[in-house]
């Protein structure tokens, strides 16, 4: 299942997880998402980017061994 946490701390900092997404899936989501708030009227700035270990990503994918890992790609 894909799923993006947002956590947003007192400075107004927002951090955001995606989970469930292969490859470069994830960053296809945050432009998309990027673009529906922008049309609110709130402005998106990525400060930077943690790609996962292949092995994470293979688990949120509900994928096991490491030949999964390379199947899905880094993130």
């Amino acid at each position: 299942m894909r799923r993006i946490k947002f956590e947003v701390d007192p400075r107004g900092r927002v951090k955001a997880d995606f989970s469930g997404f292969a490859g470069e899936d994830c960053r296809e989501e945050e432009e998309k998402l990027r673009r529906l708030l922008a049309g609110l009227g709130l402005a998106m700035a990525t400060a930077s980017v943690r790609p996962k270990e292949p092995g994470v990503i293979a688990a949120e994918l509900g994928l096991a061994g490491e030949e999964a890992g390379e199947e899905v790609g880094h993130r």
